[in-house]
């Protein structure tokens, strides 16, 4: 874990929170604040930090590995209530995420929060984004809920990634039946994939007995990706040790992670020192409270399948093929899914597979060194550097049969012109 980022965040911190170091403004004797509190009100349209209020600084600590999480982080943002009245609170926050291996990541959201027969109700919508460990960029949405009194404690958070959700990792098996794949001639392997696992969680809370400053939390959550689910519990313990000071303890159990231990602080700067002890912390008190979920995009791996390109010999570089088909619509690209359906002028490949089709394939056509110009109808073969001299497979290239007729579409120019070595037309 990074102690020493901790540690600089956290002096950081403190250093703020006595007002004579803070130059870059006036300390001002405002109504209703009492000596002490660092305000911002004399910067026109800044926020205000509000001691006891829903505007403030946060800082957010969490150790070790958890549930889609592969190193710890540290989180530091900003909350502001836009909108208060009576009991009704419009709030946001802004969080700037830095993972262990030095990885970022951010969180913004709104929420509503109102008060109810003396507990709190409220809703929350997030945007969060995440650079991976390997360098991948994930996206998603997040929405959640929650209930807090004196007594008992209720939260449901909902994840829902979009974008490019998975990426390739590396190949576990590259496997040996041939197949073709976009301009590659490929083997079907098997690859490791990361992704972006969608779910939620729950969790219920109440006070420990005689340590009303401590609460006990259980949930349960669910991920998934593409019908492979995973089910965990959780459980946690939270301390309020200082007015601006929560320790949190947490244990995870899962099929797919094992088993976690994770510990974490959060340190809110309300214009105040977080270090104060005592103060109420009964449901009202907690209206202005963090909301707790999970920060980073929760990221799993599977195994899936996965085209491996054959290597030329002759070149060390992939092999490369265009295919040509007239029966197949205008605008084709001259791969495998996409064919032309006119002979290429000059392609840049190692192959040019002409497929039977219908009548005549019309095109001029100019071979260069190493290009081999094959016709559907007879067993050919292609040089690789894992699987040797390769039979074209009879599924994408049939081996018996009618064979393609060409016919030059300028009459003036051969319909097939040869390089004066180094090629295959067949």
């Amino acid at each position: 874990m990074h102690w020493k980022r901790f540690c600089l965040v956290s002096l950081s911190l403190a250093w703020m929170a006595f007002p004579e170091r803070a130059r870059s403004q006036d300390v001002t004797s405002t109504p209703g604040f009492s000596s002490g509190y660092a305000t911002l009100d004399n910067m026109s349209g800044a926020m205000s930090l509000s001691p006891g209020g829903g505007s403030y600084l946060l800082f957010n600590k969490q150790t070790g590995k958890a549930v889609g999480i592969p190193n710890g982080y540290s989180r530091i943002g900003v909350r502001h209530a836009f909108f208060e009245d009576g009991p009704n609170q419009v709030f946001g926050e802004a969080h700037f995420l830095v993972t262990d291996n030095t990885r970022y990541g951010l969180n913004t959201g709104v929420g509503y929060r109102t008060m109810i027969d003396g507990a709190v109700w409220g809703v929350n919508g997030w945007y969060d984004s995440l650079q991976s460990p390997q360098g991948f960029n994930y996206q998603q949405g997040t929405a959640g809920f929650e209930y807090l009194s004196d007594t008992f404690d209720f939260r449901a958070n909902g994840y829902i990634p979009f974008g490019q959700r998975q990426n390739f990792l590396k190949v576990l098996n590259p496997g040996t039946t041939p197949i073709f794949v976009g301009h590659d001639f490929s083997t079907l392997g098997t690859a490791l994939f990361q992704q972006a696992l969608a779910g939620w969680d729950a969790e219920a809370g109440v006070p420990m007995p005689v340590i009303n400053w401590l609460r006990m939390y259980a949930g349960v959550y669910y991920l998934t990706f593409k019908g492979d689910e995973t089910w965990g519990v959780r459980s946690r313990i939270v301390g309020q040790v200082t007015q601006g000071v929560n320790v949190m303890f947490q244990v995870t159990n899962d099929q797919q992670f094992g088993t976690n231990l994770n510990i974490g602080v959060d340190i809110r700067f309300d214009g105040r020192l977080p270090t104060r002890f005592g103060g109420p912390r009964d449901a009202y008190a907690r209206r202005y409270d963090p909301v707790y979920r999970q920060w980073q995009i929760q990221l799993g791996s599977g195994k899936g399948d996965y085209a491996v390109p054959l290597i030329n010999p002759a070149t060390g570089e992939k092999i490369q093929v265009t295919w040509v088909n007239n029966t197949s619509a205008g605008g084709g690209n001259g791969t495998y899914e996409h064919p032309y359906n006119l002979l290429p002028t000059s392609p840049d490949s190692d192959y040019v597979l002409v497929k039977r089709g219908v009548g005549d394939t019309v095109g001029n056509i100019v071979l260069h060194n190493g290009q081999s110009l094959f016709g559907e109808g007879t067993q050919h073969f292609i040089n690789t550097d894992r699987l040797g001299l390769t039979a074209i497979p009879d599924a994408y290239f049939d081996n018996t049969g009618g064979v393609p007729t060409l016919r030059a579409g300028n009459p003036a120019a051969p319909v097939v012109t040869l390089p004066r070595s180094g090629c295959t037309p067949r």
